[in-house]
């Protein structure tokens, strides 16, 4: 009898122990923690740069270093005589992300107002002359405000500021305004078609302008001429009026159906 209990003493102690192991068992673990997740939309800035020149003025300037344009002037004369030129490097920078990147010309011509010289010409036309006498050059500049042989002039050398407003061409889609495509998927007057304009990195335009003939010549300073003898009385006191200058950009990624044409002011 007292061996029976012994037994049952023991099986009683050893289950004690089992149940005491069984408690005290510790398993291996780990844990990864990843805290502060976040999601942040990024940003499209086109920031602009300006340097000028005006002929008439040696001293003149109007230029500005890269900012967002808050009422600044590629162009503002008051006084144009036939022969006057300028010339204005515009350069493009948008922070971060890669962008299509297109310009808008719009603006309103008037004559301002018929004066004797003009009427002694039977000068009628109530939408003035000086579209057809102020003449532009546009081309992809290397940043030395200057037209050199080895870059590319748009439109095809020198045109009129009425025909860049009212006649058919490339990257002319409506009268009275000018959509020209810099970079889409389309386009790329900078480099290779199909590239976006690559954020953080400066590209430039060069704009020159005569009130006259202008022609292409490498040896100038500016890299063309302007002669303002063919210009007559028809055009005195006539305006541009409110002429607008605007660049847009518009993120690439996941945008591959985008062009210019649709996005500019009216669409």
């Amino acid at each position: 009898m007292k061996f029976k209990n012994i037994l049952f003493s023991l099986s009683i102690m050893a289950a004690a122990a089992a149940i005491v192991v069984a408690g005290t068992t510790a398993f291996f673990s780990d844990t990864e923690t990843s805290s502060g997740n976040t999601f942040t939309a990024g940003a499209i800035d086109l920031q602009i740069k300006n340097q000028a020149s005006y002929s008439a003025i040696p001293s003149y300037s109007q230029d500005w270093g890269f900012k967002d344009i808050d009422g600044e002037l590629y162009f503002s004369f008051s006084d144009l005589k036939p022969g006057d030129w300028g010339e204005n490097t515009v350069t493009l920078k948008v922070t971060s992300n890669d962008s299509y990147v297109c310009a808008d010309v719009y603006g309103v011509e008037e004559e301002n107002g018929l004066v004797d010289p003009e009427l002694e010409l039977n000068d009628t036309d109530a939408s003035g002359e000086l579209g057809k006498d102020l003449r532009f050059v546009w081309w992809v500049d290397d940043g030395d405000n200057k037209l050199e042989d080895a870059e590319t002039i748009l439109f095809g050398g020198p045109v009129s500021f009425f025909y860049m407003m009212g006649v058919a061409a490339a990257d002319i889609y409506a009268e009275d305004q000018l959509y020209l495509t810099l970079t889409d998927p389309t386009h790329n007057i900078f480099g290779v078609v199909g590239q976006a304009f690559p954020g953080n990195t400066e590209k430039s335009l060069g704009i020159g302008w005569c009130f006259g003939d202008m022609a292409i010549d490498y040896t100038q300073n500016a890299g063309f001429t302007c002669d303002g003898t063919n210009v007559s009385n028809m055009a005195q006191t006539d305006q541009i009026k409110d002429a607008v200058l605007s660049f847009s950009a518009t993120q690439a990624r996941n945008n591959a159906s985008f062009t210019c044409k649709d996005s500019v002011r009216g669409n």
